[in-house]
């Protein structure tokens, strides 16, 4: 896969989701992704795995949108810079529990590694500032707002 067509494949995963086009989504993913959220500890694998948890993103943001900021390819290997937006109306779930609904709106940057294989994406490592997104969702837990000093 050539620069331009690896380019367009990571953008192209970020607008599946943007969408919420799942049937998109799956076409651009091999059936046994592996999905890592680094910053919450969350390995997933396959279709199925991945799409519940991307679904539930969606329902604590149901306006989420990734923004691609930056992309750099080589090889089979694409790290694109996104900022996420949007605005907290459902649950989240967290490594510390389910944080209600706060109304609040935030934006967080993250960085997507993604590989790829025979034209599809196979592994993807998403690393974000999940303690921003919580501090500006007013939601840091008791034990680090004390340790932040807040």
């Amino acid at each position: 896969m050539g620069d331009q067509e690896l380019r367009q494949l990571a953008r192209d995963s970020v607008d599946a989701f943007n969408q919420a086009d799942w049937d998109r989504w799956r076409k651009l993913h091999a059936s046994n992704i592996v999905y890592e959220e680094i910053a919450t500890g969350q390995k997933l694998i396959g279709h199925d795995e991945i799409l519940t948890g991307l679904k539930a993103w969606r329902e604590a943001f149901p306006d989420l949108k990734g923004t691609v900021k930056n992309l750099l390819v080589g090889e089979d290997q694409a790290v694109v810079e996104v900022e996420w937006s949007g605005t907290q109306k459902g649950n989240l779930m967290t490594p510390f529990g389910t944080i209600p609904p706060s109304g609040r709106s935030n934006v967080t940057r993250a960085m997507l590694v993604l590989r790829v294989e025979k034209d599809r994406i196979v592994s993807d490592r998403h690393y974000f500032d999940f303690y921003g997104m919580l501090r500006k969702l007013g939601a840091l837990p008791e034990t680090l707002k004390k340790a932040a000093g807040a």
